[in-house]
């Protein structure tokens, strides 16, 4: 077949487009059945597979793309700024850096560090960033020098294992926060610490006032080695754990109209909250087409964590994330929950929520309509048995109160002997 209609080629000088294992097919050319016909791209120093992995990367965790600009910043890890604009991100055989001007460089933020034959050292006054000052090219270099602890592929080259350039100046991209206009925050080369969804469930309800917090031992099955499923507890079970009397569980969900999020509905834990009811509500609100049939169901875990952008198992609307009429997602509350004394919202990672209806009611101003059908109560131990979802651990209970893992990389290799 490709005798016939295509030749495929392995190259050494491909693209940087293409990845590991992939190839490219070109046209057979019938006087030159060899020549290469592929995609031309703009100048690059990602020329082959261990270069075009850290550009990759770079790309990916700092949002740097390989042409420079003049409006992105660079800082160290203790926030000094180092540079403000850059030319390139020279990719060579030793690593990635950031390739400035001196014009472009903040002087102040540097002192004088050891000189040598190829380059100048310059250290941050604000953490172990070191900047190299370029003296010399490395042509008569045809592979990169040894680094300790550092992942080195060397390949002998003509021209020098890298383009450093006399006079321009080189800091590694591990050494650096960017900063990029209209960007959220800095991105650095290491990726943000995790924090246990259990601890960002506890910090969220910390700042709403009013509320109580507490813990208790998740609902497990273990189904194997590696999965978990939760479920809730009973109303009796929970009070127990938790130490509160005459207290209602509540039960918390998002409801879709037309496939679309429309509301945050909290009914009692073990009643049923009517289709027809809560449809007549929301199409009171607008939800769905006026004069035409409205498709509602309740979101499933999956869609609720993706709609609300929280993990499933630390879910807890409207409490966290915060959802109200600002965020486009109402609180419909049904009438029997104003008449409880005292309300308890739970996540299946083991946080529960203890609060009075006066809270919500001032909180989210919801509005409060009949939900459940009369007498349409759902079976106790199905409902108190109720699969929350299904996940892949991640991590050992003893996680959640380790801290991020080491410091970063520390000073980058010299770019040049």
């Amino acid at each position: 077949f490709f005798r016939s209609f295509h030749q495929v080629r392995v190259m050494g000088n491909l693209p940087s487009t293409l990845g590991v294992g992939q190839c490219t097919c070109f046209a057979r050319d019938p006087e030159d059945p060899f020549a290469y016909h592929g995609p031309t791209e703009a100048e690059t120093t990602a020329d082959n597979f261990v270069r075009r992995k850290a550009k990759a990367r770079v790309e990916s965790r700092l949002q740097l793309a390989e042409a420079g600009t003049e409006a992105t910043r660079f800082f160290d890890k203790q926030g000094v700024l180092l540079a403000t604009g850059y030319q390139r991100v020279l990719y060579g055989d030793h690593g990635a850096y950031v390739e400035t001007t001196a014009e472009q460089v903040c002087w102040d933020a540097f002192v004088q560090g050891p000189q040598g034959e190829y380059y100048n050292v310059w250290k941050s006054t604000g953490s172990k960033a070191q900047l190299y000052y370029q003296l010399k090219s490395v042509e008569d270099k045809p592979a990169a020098p040894k680094a300790k602890g550092r992942e080195l592929h060397s390949f002998d080259r003509a021209e020098g294992y890298a383009d450093y350039r006399p006079g321009l100046c080189y800091i590694s991209v591990k050494a650096v926060c960017v900063e990029q206009p209209g960007a959220a925050g800095r991105r650095t080369w290491e990726p943000p610490a995790r924090v246990p969804h259990k601890t960002a469930l506890k910090e969220a309800l910390k700042q709403i006032q009013g509320v109580q917090i507490r813990e208790f031992a998740p609902k497990v099955k273990k189904t194997d080695s590696e999965r978990r499923r939760y479920a809730w507890w009973s109303e009796a079970d929970l009070a127990g754990k938790l130490g509160v009397v005459d207290a209602t569980l509540v039960r918390s969900t998002l409801w879709l109209v037309d496939e679309v999020p429309a509301a945050i509905v909290l009914t009692p834990l073990g009643v049923r909250t009517s289709e027809k009811l809560l449809g007549e509500v929301l199409k009171d609100r607008g939800c769905g087409v006026a004069d035409g049939p409205m498709i509602l169901r309740m979101a499933t875990p999956s869609v609720s964590e993706k709609v609300l952008g929280v993990k499933r198992h630390s879910l807890m609307p409207p409490l966290s994330p915060v959802c109200d009429e600002r965020v486009g997602l109402p609180v419909i509350v049904d009438v029997a929950l104003t008449a409880r004394p005292v309300l308890v919202l739970e996540a299946a990672c083991g946080i529960a929520a203890i609060v009075h209806p006066d809270l919500l009611t001032s909180l989210f101003k919801p509005a409060v309509h009949a939900l459940v059908e009369p007498g349409d109560a759902a079976d106790a131990e199905t409902a108190a048995g109720e699969t929350v979802y299904s996940e892949t651990v991640e991590a050992e209970a003893g996680a959640e109160e380790a801290g991020p893992e080491g410091a970063g990389p520390g000073a980058a290799a010299a770019p040049g002997d």
